[in-house]
């Protein structure tokens, strides 16, 4: 989910924030002109070192998620808990209105590399199927 958000969190931050006033951009063109800097985004994001059995790699992306969704305009902290610290980041649109949540699970398991048929299954590769 994380991914996901990330990728289109600064298409949406700016489309978002205008409210109700008619916005100085094309918002027909608004999309492609982002989706370049989205997937641009979501690639360096997946390269990101995640097997949770080291756990300083996934403390750097921890501080990178605090950086990016900080910089989104959320509020975050740091949530301690029993096990592993945790990051919480919160963007209030609309006080009255009905929340959407995403977990985020930033670390990940670790990879057989003898079970995909890439060089390196870490470094996202857009692939085409065909029937």
């Amino acid at each position: 989910m994380l991914i996901l958000k990330l990728a289109l969190a600064s298409f949406k931050n700016t489309l978002i924030s205008v409210g109700q006033t008619t916005p100085n951009i094309d918002l027909k063109s608004f999309p492609d002109q982002k989706l370049k800097e989205a997937i641009t985004n979501l690639h360096h994001f997946l390269t990101l070192q995640n097997d949770g059995h080291f756990q300083e790699p996934i403390e750097k992306n921890k501080q990178l998620c605090n950086r990016i969704f900080t910089k989104l305009n959320f509020r975050t902290r740091t949530l301690k808990t029993e096990g592993d610290t945790l990051l919480f980041a919160e963007k209030i649109y609309h006080k009255n209105r009905k929340s959407i949540l995403f977990y985020v699970q930033v670390d990940g398991r670790p990879v057989d590399t003898s079970a995909w048929s890439q060089p390196d299954p870490v470094e996202p590769v857009l692939m085409e199927f065909k029937n």
